[in-house]
């Protein structure tokens, strides 16, 4: 499934995060009418996690370098015992931190092959 522009603008006016709306698993929910995308275990950092059943157009590395939220510029990223992921300033304060640590954007460098991310 593509992720449309369309279905991204309704996805965020519907209040979804900036990542799920790019996630194809979404999509394919919306266009079946459902209002989950019925992944388990698949949260963002306010639950815990660093979406890691997404699948679409945003790379690893551009998760961690963008809002989770909102999709601007990430100040912080955030460590989830399942990876990391971009936070502005905004929205860091939506996250509790004995869910993800938060730490300077400038902490994200390349990574190795092992890691399976690409800067």
């Amino acid at each position: 499934m593509t992720v449309g522009n369309a279905g991204v603008s309704k996805l965020r006016g519907g209040g979804y995060s900036h990542v799920c709306s790019m996630c194809e698993h979404m999509h394919k929910a919306l266009a079946e009418g459902r209002g989950l995308c019925g992944q388990e275990n698949c949260a963002g950092p306010i639950g815990g996690g660093s979406f890691p059943k997404y699948v679409g157009p945003m790379s690893r590395d551009a998760i961690a370098r963008s809002c989770f939220a909102c999709g601007k510029e990430a100040n912080k990223i955030l460590l989830t015992p399942d990876g990391f992921v971009g936070s502005c300033n905004e929205h860091l304060r939506w996250v509790s931190l004995s869910q993800a640590k938060s730490e300077p954007i400038e902490t994200l460098t390349p990574a190795s092959e092992a890691d399976g991310v690409s800067v």
